[in-house]
């Protein structure tokens, strides 16, 4: 529930009512919105509250159109009967031509002895239609050392009366195909406390929190532990901050709709920070000046971070890149700069708060009444590359993240380094994402507390820029923008020449 309600719980009828609820458990499908050359796009199947509702699976079928216009059926046996609150399969195909795909999941079964045929979902009001899928023919940009992840993700271990995830193991295939390296896990706090098979209940002994952290170090593949915590901002309202690599929970409920109208923060942004800070952990503010609905702000307590909130010793950055390039991002970078020009070593953190959602984001538009989907909020579509010289370990992120040894992007890689007394700038593309059009290097002056472009130019697939580092001690960040409108930029070089 970090900027909508994804996944959609569609049996949560808290009047007793609710129009997108029905007498069968949420069946959905779920795809990569792109894929890896050489990779096999999974095709994931999740069914939700079987044990309120057993239906039978007898088959999963994938249609896919390629670009040629031929199309592709592929059947899957199953012979199932699905009783547990969460079933969950990876199909998968090798695609046979490379582009712009569309795929259709189709589940053929029975319930209380009456055919049941779903197409991509059956949630009510949602369009169901195709997942378009790019089989790329290019991989995402690449510069040795450097390695792509998100950093904002729910997996089912959310699980609540809105929304839920997609299932771990799920998430690593998706990140594979997609060509990430590694991903943060970072699900709510009021949903790692509950007891099992209650959203309503906490568990002081924590079992989903165990259990979570369990899974993670089971997995091979580099998952970041974490959690988007909920505290309380200098103005009492719920915040959600991000805490990486911690192994001892951190609570907050505040905007949990477990207690209704009772919104106040179980620990305020200070304390939560201390926590986090304690076991060795990194923070960041999670998707800082969105504006929540009126509803949420209402109902929940939720307020977007103050400029008090986000000068708080002990934070590692801010994650304003959240799915999108809206006006949060664009405010988010404004104050950013403004942080990074009074010496404050503050970092940009890219992720798409996805919960699940590769391929599409399906959430409550009207809750209780009504699913809206976008193209964003789509797990693996803005990306923060993480440098890594002994490759993407756990701890090797978490340094990382902690250090600003970061690039966020949805397209292109961008570096810039200093050595002396001269800078060098890098960026990378490839025809996916079009030519590079602009590389732009800034120099952030501490003394004046403003920002100059040093050298703007560059067009092509790989381009360089190399200068002077002027007077005075400040930074250089770089960004890149290719023709097909994705923009890459990097974290502050600190200079401390004078």
């Amino acid at each position: 529930m970090g900027v909508g309600f994804l996944y959609v719980e569609g049996h949560y009828a808290p009047l007793g009512w609710s129009l997108l609820k029905r007498r069968e458990p949420e069946i959905v499908a779920d795809v990569p919105f792109r894929a890896e050359p050489g990779a096999p796009v999974p095709v994931v199947c999740i069914v939700k509250d079987a044990h309120f509702h057993p239906v039978r699976l007898d088959q999963v079928s994938i249609r896919v159109w390629y670009p040629s216009d031929r199309v592709r059926e592929l059947r899957f046996r199953i012979d199932e009967e699905v009783s547990q609150p969460l079933w969950c399969k990876v199909f998968r195909f090798d695609p046979e031509e490379r582009g712009d795909m569309e795929v259709e999941v189709l589940f053929y079964g029975s319930r209380k002895g009456r055919p049941l045929l779903v197409r991509n979902d059956n949630l009510r009001t949602a369009s169901h239609r195709p997942f378009r899928v790019l089989a790329s023919p290019y991989p995402l940009p690449e510069v040795e050392d450097w390695y792509y992840g998100d950093a904002h993700f729910h997996s089912s271990y959310t699980w609540d009366q809105a929304e839920f995830g997609a299932p771990l193991r799920a998430a690593v295939e998706a990140a594979r195909a997609i060509g990430l390296s590694w991903f943060a896990a970072t699900d709510h706090s009021y949903d790692l406390d509950d007891r099992e098979g209650s959203y309503l209940q906490n568990d002081p002994g924590l079992p989903k929190w165990r259990n979570f952290l369990k899974e993670v170090e089971d997995i091979d593949f580099p998952v970041l532990a974490g959690e988007e915590v909920s505290c309380g901002s200098t103005r009492g309202h719920n915040l959600h901050l991000l805490a990486f690599g911690i192994r001892e929970f951190v609570e907050g409920k505040g905007d949990s709709g477990e207690r209704w109208l009772r919104t106040r923060p179980d620990l305020s942004l200070r304390e939560a920070l201390d926590r986090v800070l304690a076991q060795g952990g990194v923070a960041y503010a999670a998707h800082p000046l969105f504006r929540f609905p009126f509803p949420q702000r209402v109902l929940l307590g939720r307020g977007s971070w103050t400029w008090e909130d986000l000068r708080a010793e002990g934070l590692s950055g801010l994650q304003f890149w959240n799915g999108r390039r809206g006006g949060d991002f664009e405010e988010g970078k404004g104050v950013w700069v403004r942080l990074l020009l009074e010496g404050r070593r503050v970092y940009a953190l890219g992720g798409n708060d996805a919960h699940g959602d590769f391929n599409r984001f399906r959430g409550l538009s009207i809750p209780l009444l009504k699913v809206k989907e976008l193209p964003f909020y789509t797990f693996g579509r803005v990306r923060t590359a993480a440098y890594c010289p002994d490759g993407p370990s756990p701890e090797a992120i978490l340094e990382a993240l902690k250090e600003g040894r970061t690039v966020v992007t949805d397209g292109p890689m961008v570096l810039v380094r200093a050595e002396g007394a001269r800078w060098d700038a890098e960026a990378v593309s490839t025809e996916e994402f079009g030519k590079v059009v602009e590389l732009r290097v800034y120099f952030g002056d501490l003394g004046k507390r403003k920002e100059s472009v040093l050298w703007r130019g560059g067009r092509g697939m790989r381009t360089w820029a190399r200068g002077s580092i002027p007077p005075g001690p400040g930074y250089l960040r770089a960004e890149t923008e290719t023709e097909g409108g994705a923009l890459g930029l990097t974290n502050p070089v600190w200079l401390e020449h004078g």
